[in-house]
């Protein structure tokens, strides 16, 4: 006797539901050029500021004793890392100023600026094909918390800070997928010819972002008990050595010696209060998550993920830095706003 096979399922997807997706997916390009546009022409209507000046003041004195720009740019940089920091952001800034056009560093960083924005929305879907609805809808809830959290208001658009942090973070986030791709084995090997020039050039870029960064995946790192595959140890070890090249600057050695400690606790943690305010949102947040049975083990799950951790513990670095060091100002606070926007997505 012959059983007869049962005719198998195949569901029926609605013509509708595609092009539902596909109206998704184009607002939601439209919106990140929107972006993209909005922080381009905020650039360009910014003008330059004390320290660019300063920048361009210093670097022609050297091109005064060089025949090449390249021997000039050399020496300047080598007496920058000894005299005052040795991040590649103030390296370039002169150049940035002198020889870039107006127009196309204003573009540029209206570029970096929706990068960070989408890297931000791309890290939540992390492990899964990226939903359209999900990604514009999470861009839409994002424009306002970017435009009033995060501390625009303390000179980012300036050429010099926004290369420090707008620049140095979207440099980041390349690096953190690229690290996390090759952690889980997802990352062809030819990337590294690209990847691992940029990921110096990242840990070069900002210690203040540099060494919470390299905190975060020399953490996972560990508790993995240093099963990782080549890649990510090629791609870690890269980013140490260029965190090494700005971190161990005579300079920055010499100014962060003198710029922690030297007003009260009270004081310190007023500013953490106030610039770190998405911190505090992640922080409540969780704690009620952990807090309900129904989604305490998700929860427990979620905060093992290198995604969720990196992004966490990036926010944790950035308030610590807040409320260490004197004087802080607004933007002391942008990376920890930028990763706890991450984190809470």
């Amino acid at each position: 006797m012959i059983t007869p096979r049962k005719p198998e399922f195949k569901p029926q997807i609605s013509p509708n539901c595609h092009a539902s997706a596909r109206q998704y997916s184009v607002a939601w390009l439209l919106l990140l050029a929107a972006v993209a546009a909005f922080f381009g022409v905020w650039s360009y209507t910014v003008p330059i500021q004390a320290d660019d000046i300063a920048f361009q003041y210093f670097l022609p004195h050297f091109e005064e004793r060089n025949s090449s720009l390249w021997g000039a740019f050399w020496e300047y940089s080598h007496w920058f890392w000894l005299d005052t920091n040795g991040r590649l952001a103030n390296f370039v800034a002169p150049l940035a100023t002198m020889y870039v056009p107006r127009w196309l560093f204003a573009s540029l960083t209206g570029v970096a600026t929706a990068w960070v924005m989408y890297a931000a929305i791309r890290l939540a879907q992390w492990r899964r094909t990226a939903d359209p609805r999900f990604n514009f809808c999470a861009l839409l809830m994002m424009m306002p918390v970017v435009l009033f959290l995060w501390p625009w208001r303390d000179y980012l658009l300036y050429p010099d800070y926004s290369l420090n942090y707008l620049y140095s973070t979207a440099l980041n986030l390349i690096f953190l997928i690229v690290w996390l791709r090759a952690l889980e084995r997802w990352m062809p090997l030819w990337w590294l010819v690209w990847a691992l020039p940029l990921t110096i050039v990242t840990g070069m870029m900002h210690e203040g972002l540099s060494l919470p960064m390299l905190g975060a995946c020399g953490l996972v790192t560990i508790l993995r008990r240093l099963r990782i595959p080549p890649a990510a140890w090629a791609l870690g070890l890269v980013y140490l050595a260029g965190t090494l090249v700005v971190t161990l600057s005579p300079g920055i050695l010499g100014r962060a010696a003198r710029e922690h400690g030297g007003t009260s606790i009270l004081v310190h943690g007023y500013y953490t209060l106030i610039y770190c305010t998405l911190l505090w949102a992640l922080i409540i947040t969780a704690m009620v998550l952990l807090w309900r049975r129904t989604s305490r083990r998700r929860m427990a799950a979620l905060l093992r993920t290198p995604v969720f951790a990196t992004a966490a513990l990036n926010a944790l670095a950035g308030a610590a830095i807040c409320f260490i060091f004197d004087e802080a100002t607004p933007r002391y606070g942008w990376l920890t706003q930028v990763f706890s926007t991450i984190a809470l997505l």
